[in-house]
């Protein structure tokens, strides 16, 4: 009998099987599709259990009318679940979790247009400033010959399969030692040069201030000097010795 009934109301018999939703801790938003701009997981559960709630309400009322129409003489209340005044206490919690997840959104929106505290910013400008100086000094120690956790690193990179496979061996060899050396002199300096990298060109590693290069060349004419006077000094030792023996042998 149940079958005439619902085949003549058009519906499928294997929509009687009722699915029971866990009930969700309360919390209320709207479940209305237009109240609801952002999506999560939780927001499309809910929203797809309220659909499939109302969904077997709707078929329950039509199986009701069914039954009153062909006077089949069914017990409503016996087998109703979804439908009537159940399918308020169903929709409750779902339609609470949904407002949660609502306000949720709606504070999150809030926090993210706030301005950042002034203390945040100047925590953040110190932090971008110790940063900057954390690296030229760790530079600075590489370019003196230190080995670091990041010189270290910086020997193992290397670039994709495929990248590689397209270079020739000496393509490759100048981009793995441009990539993995610290220098900027030298042959690896040529090489990232050669490879675009900005690198200083060499009259930029030679020019100096004047201040500097006028201590410079105090220092070199000092170190001239003291070389000429220790080179004379030795010349007169030896030609001491060679005239010592000499005047020895005449007498």
């Amino acid at each position: 009998m149940l079958a005439e009934i619902t085949s003549e109301c058009g519906l499928s018999s294997t929509n009687l099987s009722f699915v029971h939703f866990s009930l969700l801790p309360p919390s209320p938003i709207s479940p209305d599709p237009e109240k609801l701009p952002w999506h999560s997981l939780g927001n499309t559960v809910s929203s797809t259990a309220l659909e499939d709630l109302r969904a077997e309400a709707e078929f329950e009322t039509s199986l009701a009318a069914a039954t009153r129409t062909n006077g089949a003489g069914l017990p409503l209340e016996e087998w109703r679940c979804f439908s009537e005044p159940h399918l308020a206490a169903w929709c409750a919690p779902l339609t609470s979790r949904l407002e949660q997840l609502q306000t949720s959104f709606e504070l999150d929106a809030q926090r993210a247009a706030r301005p950042p505290p002034a203390e945040l910013l100047l925590q953040l400008q110190a932090a971008r400033r110790e940063k900057i100086a954390n690296k030229t000094r760790e530079r600075a120690r590489e370019a003196r010959g230190e080995v670091l956790t990041a010189t270290r690193r910086r020997a193992r990179l290397g670039f994709p399969a495929h990248v590689l496979a397209r270079w020739t061996p000496a393509v490759r060899k100048a981009k793995l030692l441009a990539r993995r050396c610290v220098g900027e002199v030298g042959y690896v300096g040529i090489v990232k040069r050669a490879l675009g990298y900005g690198v200083r060109s060499l009259e930029e590693e030679d020019r100096v201030d004047e201040a500097t290069r006028e201590r410079l060349d105090r220092l070199t004419e000092e170190v001239r000097r003291v070389s000429q006077s220790r080179r004379d000094k030795e010349e007169r030792i030896a030609e001491g010795s060679v005239l010592g023996p000499r005047k020895a042998g005449a007498a």
